[in-house]
């Protein structure tokens, strides 16, 4: 296998191995106050409200956009904000591995520990 066909898959199995682990451990210990605002939020979005003039936060708009488009388009449930927080997190993973693999000049195994 090449070098760069190499540096994919193992750039691919971190955004998945974190993605997973994200996702098995959010019904273990939920954190209901900051969740639930999140869902609020994005909930009073997707009725039309809008954020920063209808909705106060101190956070980017990102996070509370992104859950109200997947609201409208999959549904305004749980399981659909925690679906994007490991997705996101899988994602988060995956670039810090490829960006410390590069850092670094190539694969030397040192790049794994910032990812994990």
């Amino acid at each position: 296998m090449s070098e760069p066909a190499l540096h994919r898959l193992e750039t691919a199995a971190w955004i998945v191995v974190a993605g997973a682990v994200c996702a098995w451990m959010t019904p273990l210990e939920p954190n209901l106050l900051e969740e639930g605002i999140a869902l609020h939020l994005a909930q009073r979005m997707v009725q039309g409200e809008y954020l920063f003039r209808d909705l106060a936060s101190f956070t980017g708009p990102l996070p509370f956009e992104l859950l109200a488009v997947l609201f409208r388009l999959l549904g305004e449930d749980v399981l659909v904000a925690r679906g994007a927080t490991a997705t996101m997190q899988g994602l988060a993973c995956g670039a810090l591995y490829a960006l410390a693999t590069r850092a670094r000049g190539g694969r030397d195994g040192a790049a794994h520990l910032p990812a994990a």
